[in-house]
């Protein structure tokens, strides 16, 4: 009965309560990840197998249920780009799938061209699913090759998709223009639309489309000087999502083993939650919206269940050059943690990034989260089941 009493408290209680609204949308979405030995049913039952139960808790926001709402989020020019390729990002804000064949194209002015260049007007061919992303790239092997992952349309060089940072950029529906990046007309060298060697990322304050360029909604990294500077693939790139390795996975997947180090420089692997049932989230100190108030609902967690051993709670920074040790300990003592009943975890970034798409399908990016936010599937009904 203790799984049954966990998820009727996250449900029906107002102090676990996770559709809290904030303007622009929902800000949590919870996907639950039930791992078992065997049969579902049996184990609802409370039968005496082995269950482990993993609850994945993850900040999202969505804005307004738009059925339409389909936008350009990251602009690439790798500095390694004869390697890596390059490509565009588009996401879909709104509650429908979008067919992107019905009057959807793509074009590019470059450099200060006032008219776009004709070859480079290409119409997009796929279906963009609700919540989902869709990449344009200029060569799908490299991005094969250096992602792991396939680009969903390859409209090959010269056009869109290979821009090297100092062009202008367009998302049109019928003609007519939908979402716009740069300026037409203007050679974006030296301007806050340059991306040279680098990338255009959008803010998390833009979430929605416009067809007219605003420089605030968009985060850029150039080789001159802008942002971060310049930028490499794959490691400053995030395409996509979910592990292209589990996509259409149709057999059980368990949660991959781990090694990461606690706020008080302990070694957590899977054997601390074998057997148990623990709440995973993914959070970083340093942000200022959503995670303290994703930390408040763990906290509930925490006090609902302090007294049952069989309950553990699991966060990982997705910040870990910042959230050090140290950091992780003093943010535990700031929100009334108890360490031996919840682990604020660090470790290499490419390994916690590796679990959250590998073990738990998050996404890297959606354009209503701060930099080092993850994401999850969008429906209560994408529940994954497992076994171990």
């Amino acid at each position: 009965m203790l799984m049954y009493d966990l998820i009727t408290k996250l449900y029906s209680n107002d102090k676990f309560l996770l559709g809290t609204r904030i303007p622009f949308g929902v800000i949590f979405l919870i996907i639950l990840f039930l791992e078992f030995n065997n049969l579902v049913n049996k184990t609802l039952r409370g039968s005496s197998m082995k269950r482990f139960i993993s609850f994945i808790i993850l900040s999202i926001t969505l804005t307004a249920y738009l059925s339409a709402n389909v936008f350009m989020t990251e602009l690439t020019d790798p500095q390694n780009s004869s390697d890596a390729g390059r490509y565009v990002e588009l996401y879909n804000n709104g509650n429908a799938d979008v067919d992107l064949s019905s009057g959807w194209t793509v074009q590019r002015w470059t450099n200060a061209n006032a008219d776009p260049t004709s070859s480079s007007v290409v119409g997009l061919t796929g279906t963009i699913s609700a919540g989902g992303f869709y990449i344009i790239c200029n060569d799908a092997d490299k991005f094969s090759t250096t992602y792991g992952g396939t680009c969903d349309q390859d409209i090959g060089t010269g056009g869109f998709a290979d821009s090297n940072g100092d062009d202008n950029m367009a998302l049109l529906y019928e003609g007519g223009i939908v979402d716009m990046f740069g300026v037409a007309g203007e050679d974006g060298t030296g301007t806050g639309h340059e991306f040279e060697d680098g990338r255009a990322e959008r803010a998390d304050s833009n979430i929605s489309a416009s067809a007219t360029w605003d420089e605030a909604g968009w985060n850029i990294d150039n080789d001159s000087g802008g942002g971060d500077g310049n930028q490499y693939a794959p490691e400053d790139f995030d395409p996509d999502g979910v592990d292209s390795t589990l996509v259409n996975k149709s057999v059980p997947c368990k949660i991959p083993n781990f090694a990461f180090i606690n706020q008080n420089g302990k070694i957590v692997t899977n054997d601390l939650f074998q057997d148990k049932i623990y709440v995973a989230n993914f959070f970083f100190t340093s942000c200022p919206s959503i995670c303290p108030i994703l930390t408040k609902h763990m906290k509930n967690i925490q006090e609902e269940f302090i007294a049952n051993d069989d309950v553990l709670l699991l966060s990982h920074t997705v910040d870990p050059e910042r959230d050090s040790v140290s950091v992780l300990n003093a943010y535990a003592d700031l929100h009334g943690i108890m360490n031996e009943k919840w682990h604020l975890v660090t470790g290499k970034k490419e390994n916690i990034y590796a679990i959250s798409r590998k073990g738990y399908f998050a996404i890297s990016y959606v354009p209503t989260l701060e930099e080092n936010s993850l994401v999850v599937p969008r429906n209560i009904s994408d529940i994954v089941l497992y076994s171990i």
